[in-house]
């Protein structure tokens, strides 16, 4: 894997990002026996808004062109909650989570006092 580019992700990478998820989330919906996770059933439109409301920050990594990985944090007062971490199902074991946990720390504001998991 060459190196990742860690940015935040914008409204204009939201079909990638879509897609990201879902190939990602299919083995978890899987072992649930159930295929309406949120990470399967979220729309486009729901994404986007997503992506610029209020107290999120979402990042991804970027290999080359491709979008590998996200992970998205709420931030709600002193808590920080962190969640839908992707990694594309032919990376996933290779670091990339670890890599955006490690950069989504830094991004939080001052004054968290909890971050959940």
């Amino acid at each position: 894997m060459t190196a990742l580019d860690i940015r935040p992700v914008t409204v204009d990478d939201a079909g990638e990002l879509l897609t990201l998820r879902r190939a990602a989330f299919v083995t978890e919906a899987q072992q649930y026996g159930d295929p309406n996770i949120p990470p399967l059933t979220q729309t486009l439109k729901e994404l986007k808004a997503d992506l610029t409301a209020d107290g999120v920050i979402t990042l991804g990594a970027w290999g080359g062109h491709r979008l590998v990985g996200s992970i998205r944090v709420l931030v709600e007062g002193g808590k920080a909650t962190l969640g839908r971490c992707a990694v594309a199902p032919d990376l996933q074991g290779k670091g990339i989570g670890t890599v955006l946990l490690s950069a989504i720390l830094p991004t939080l504001p001052d004054g968290i006092e909890e971050v959940w998991v």
